[in-house]
C-alpha cells in the first residue's frame, strides 16, 4: 500500500463502482473514451483531495489565506501525495509576465549581471572605471570654478524602513542637515526624528549633507572637498551625490564616468528589473508601451498591443542598465535571443577566472533551466516574449519545466494532455523530461 495510492468509490462524475491502484515513482497515463471520468479521476478527485489534504496540514493561521477546497464525494483515498497540477491553460494576463520571470531563468540573469556586469558610460559607450576621492575632486574643482557646489551621502535610495537609527547616529556625529524624499529637514535633537513620521512600509530616499562650498582654485578648497567626498564614500560605500545649480550628480568611487559626469550605484539584481522603479524605464514604469488612460491599461491586461515606449523603445529598463554588459550583450539583448541561442551563449561565454569564479554558480542553474525548457520542446521562445502571448500547451510545458527545476520527491503531478501540439521530435524530448521528473 505505501506504493500506491488507491481510490475507492467515487460518488460523483460517473465513477460510482471505480476501484483504482495506481503505482507511485511511475508514469501513469489514464486513457479511455470522451466523458469516462479520465479529468474527473485525475483532476476533480486526485488533484483536488492531494493539494486539500496538504493544505489541512498548515497550521491554522495559514490555512485561513488560503481558501480550502471543498473535500469531494468519494468513498476513500488511501496513500495520497501532495498535489500539483499542470494544465492546459494560458500562464497569465499579466503584461509585465514573461518567459524569463515565470521561468525565473531572469532572475538568475539579473543576479548574473550585478555579479560580473560590465557598465558603459550610456552617453560616450566607454566602459565605467574606478576613480578615486581625489580624481573626483580634483575634477569638481577644474570644472566648477567660482560655482557653490554641494556634497552630500546618499545614505537610502528607494528603500523601506523608518531610519530611525540612522539618523540619530549621524545627528551624534554632528550632522543635522538632511534631503528626505525631496524635502531638506534640519534636526536639531532626537526627537524631531520621530516627528518626520517615516512609514517603514514606504519606500524612501535620504541624502546626508555634508558640506556646501564656493569653488576657487586653492589648495584649501581641493582638501575640504576631497574631506567630504571621502566621508560619503566611507558612510556609504562608495556613493557621493554632488549638486552644481540645481544639477545633482551620483558619483562612486567603483563605477562612474567622469567625462560625461555618469555615476553607476552599486549593481544590485533590483537594477536589471523591469518591475523595480530602480531599474525600470522612467517612462513606462517598466511596461514597455505608452499609456495614460485607464482604458490603456485595460487594454493591456486584455492582450491589446500599445505602442512602444518612445523612451525605451521597449525594452523596458532604463539607459543605465541597458549600458551594462556580459559577454558583449545587455539583459535585453539576451532576453531576445531564442532559448537555445541563449543556452549557447551562456555556455560559451569567455570569462576571466576572477569573473568565472564568480559566475560558475549562477551559470550552472542558468543553463540547467534552459535545458529544461529546450527539453519540453521550448527552444523555439524567447525570454523577452510575453506571458498573454503564449499558447496554453505552451504555458503548460513551461509550468512543467518550472517543476523539474524545483526537483521534489514524493510528489503527485497531474498532466492535462502534455504533448498537445508537438513534433514527435519534442514528443521525445517531453517523454524524457517525465521520466527525469518521475
Amino acid at each position: 500500500m505505501k506504493n500506491n495510492i488507491k481510490v475507492i468509490g467515487a460518488r460523483e462524475h460517473n465513477l460510482k463502482n471505480i476501484s483504482v491502484s495506481i503505482p507511485k515513482d511511475s508514469l501513469v497515463v489514464i486513457t479511455g473514451p470522451s466523458g469516462s471520468g479520465k479529468s474527473s479521476l485525475a483532476l476533480d478527485i486526485l488533484f483536488v483531495e492531494g493539494k486539500r489534504r496538504y493544505m489541512e496540514s498548515l497550521s491554522s493561521y495559514a490555512r485561513q489565506f488560503l481558501g480550502i477546497a471543498k473535500k469531494p464525494d468519494f468513498d476513500r483515498i488511501e496513500g495520497l501525495c501532495p498535489a500539483i497540477a499542470i494544465e492546459q491553460k494560458t500562464v497569465g494576463h499579466n503584461p509585465r509576465s514573461t518567459v524569463g520571470t515565470i521561468t525565473e531563468v531572469y532572475d538568475y540573469l539579473r543576479v548574473l549581471f550585478a555579479r560580473i556586469g560590465v557598465p558603459h558610460c550610456f552617453l560616450c559607450n566607454e566602459k565605467i572605471k574606478v576613480y578615486s576621492s581625489s580624481q573626483i575632486s580634483q575634477y569638481v574643482v577644474m570644472v566648477y570654478a567660482h560655482k557653490n557646489v554641494t556634497i552630500a551621502a546618499p545614505i537610502a535610495h528607494q528603500k523601506k524602513g523608518e531610519f530611525k537609527n540612522e539618523l540619530a547616529d549621524f545627528l551624534a556625529k554632528g550632522f543635522y542637515r538632511f534631503i528626505i524624499d525631496g524635502k531638506l529637514h534640519k534636526i536639531s535633537h532626537v526627537g524631531e526624528i520621530e516627528k518626520l513620521d517615516l512609514k517603514k512600509t514606504y519606500k524612501h530616499t535620504i541624502d546626508v549633507l555634508l558640506d556646501s562650498i564656493t569653488i576657487d582654485q586653492d589648495d584649501d578648497c581641493l582638501a575640504r572637498i576631497q574631506e567630504s567626498v571621502q566621508k560619503s564614500f566611507d558612510f556609504t560605500d562608495g556613493l557621493c551625490k554632488i549638486t552644481v545649480d540645481d544639477q545633482t550628480t551620483l558619483y562612486s568611487s567603483k563605477r562612474m564616468c567622469l567625462t560625461c559626469q555618469v555615476g553607476f550605484p552599486e549593481l544590485e539584481p533590483r537594477f536589471f528589473s523591469f518591475n523595480s522603479p530602480i531599474g525600470a524605464c522612467s517612462a513606462c514604469d517598466g511596461l514597455g508601451v505608452e499609456y495614460g488612460k485607464e482604458e490603456d491599461m485595460y487594454a493591456m491586461y486584455m492582450g491589446h498591443e500599445l505602442k512602444l515606449c518612445r523612451q525605451c523603445q521597449g525594452k523596458r529598463l532604463n539607459k543605465q542598465a541597458l549600458s551594462v554588459t556580459v559577454g558583449g550583450k545587455n539583459i535585453f539583448e539576451i532576453g531576445e535571443m531564442s532559448i537555445d541561442d541563449t543556452l549557447d551563449f551562456l555556455r560559451n561565454l569567455k570569462l576571466d577566472n576572477f569573473d568565472s569564479e564568480i559566475a560558475l554558480g549562477i551559470l550552472k542553474e542558468t543553463c540547467q533551466r534552459l535545458e529544461f525548457l529546450v527539453n519540453v520542446g521550448l527552444a523555439y521562445l524567447s525570454l523577452n516574449r510575453t506571458a498573454r502571448t503564449l499558447s496554453g500547451g505552451e504555458g503548460q510545458r513551461i509550468r512543467l519545466a518550472k517543476q523539474v527545476g524545483c526537483a521534489l520527491s514524493g510528489v503527485l503531478y497531474i498532466l492535462d494532455e502534455p504533448s498537445i501540439g508537438l513534433h514527435q521530435r519534442d514528443n521525445d524530448r517531453l517523454i524524457q523530461t517525465l521520466k527525469t521528473l518521475k
